[in-house]
């Protein structure tokens, strides 16, 4: 098992315990911005941002922008995920540029969620750098 699908079963099992895991699954249902609340210390909002992401949000509420850099870091796209979303989308792009029917990256068909997922995290990854 990959470690991101490790990470989203583990998120999965916490998400079923913890009462901020069913919201996220209802604001998730309604395509909306998943996003939580603030901490003050910098110790406790690294850890409450670990535990959002891990439970599907997507941000957290900042108060002051010395959170920001904390918030960004915890919610920012891994290099590997980076790296493996542009092959992703790199993949897609050259099989629809070709004509060809499916497109596959390393051996696994590239559905519409793969492409939707890879171009967020993308995104994402842009917006935070931007910044």
């Amino acid at each position: 098992m990959s470690s991101s699908k490790r990470r989203r079963a583990a998120a999965r099992d916490v998400g079923a315990r913890h009462p901020n895991g069913r919201a996220v699954d209802r604001v998730a249902s309604n395509s909306a911005l998943r996003a939580s609340g603030s901490y003050t210390d910098t110790a406790g909002l690294d850890r409450a941002c670990r535990i959002a992401r891990a439970l599907g949000f997507d941000g957290k509420q900042c108060i002051h922008p010395a959170q920001l850099a904390t918030v960004n870091a915890a919610f920012s796209p891994s290099a590997g995920e980076v790296t493996r979303a542009n092959a992703i989308v790199d993949a897609y792009e050259r099989t629809v540029a070709t004509g060809q029917g499916a497109a596959t990256h390393e051996g696994r068909m590239i559905d519409a969620a793969n492409l939707r997922m890879a171009r967020t995290i993308l995104e994402r990854h842009r917006s935070i750098g931007a910044r």
